[in-house]
């Protein structure tokens, strides 16, 4: 079982590796928000993350046929709901650089950002509610170990290829 995880681990940092090694600003790649090797990536990393997690919490296949469809829904407005909520923040941002920006309008928008809070924190009861229906306590701990983990272990992926990347940019430089 250790072999098994270790040779995941292995080819889970590979294909991660390879996939964020393209430099992330060519011609193809498309605007700031994405593009179509930007969205090959993140379909790898989802497969990847669907893969790890079945293995990680040592899903039985019953319990994968009730688990994705709740997971998925909740992903979706978790990110739907983080989106709404960098809005905001992006108002608030340029509201506050204003000087003569109201206290009401600053305090509204921090008002919205607390229902966005509320919001999430709502969706996350719920979502682990119908989990106690699906996994045991166990596997919904592995659950949120494994998320807080897997999200470190991508931005990290990403930080080495940037890094390496930065690297590329100033050898050509220097040639």
């Amino acid at each position: 079982m250790r072999a098994i995880k270790i040779i995941t681990l292995v080819l889970f940092l590979g294909l991660a590796s390879a996939a964020f090694s393209q430099p992330l600003f060519d011609p193809p790649f498309g605007d700031q928000e994405g593009g179509p090797r930007r969205e090959r990536i993140r379909e790898r990393i989802k497969t990847i993350k669907i893969w790890k997690l079945t293995e990680d919490l040592n899903l039985s296949e019953k319990q994968s046929e009730q688990f994705f469809p709740v997971y998925n829904k909740f992903q979706i407005e978790r990110e739907e709901i983080e989106n709404r909520r960098q809005e905001i923040f992006t108002e608030l941002d340029n509201l506050t650089i204003k000087e003569n920006a109201s206290e009401e309008e600053i305090n509204s928008l921090l008002d919205r950002l607390d229902d966005i809070n509320q919001e999430m924190n709502t969706k996350r009861v719920e979502f682990r509610k119908k989990l106690a229906n699906i996994l045991t306590t166990r596997q919904i701990g592995r659950l949120y170990v494994f998320e807080v983990q897997f999200r470190r272990q991508i931005q990290d992926i990403i930080k080495d290829a940037r890094m390496g990347m930065k690297n590329k940019m100033q050898q050509r430089k220097h040639r």
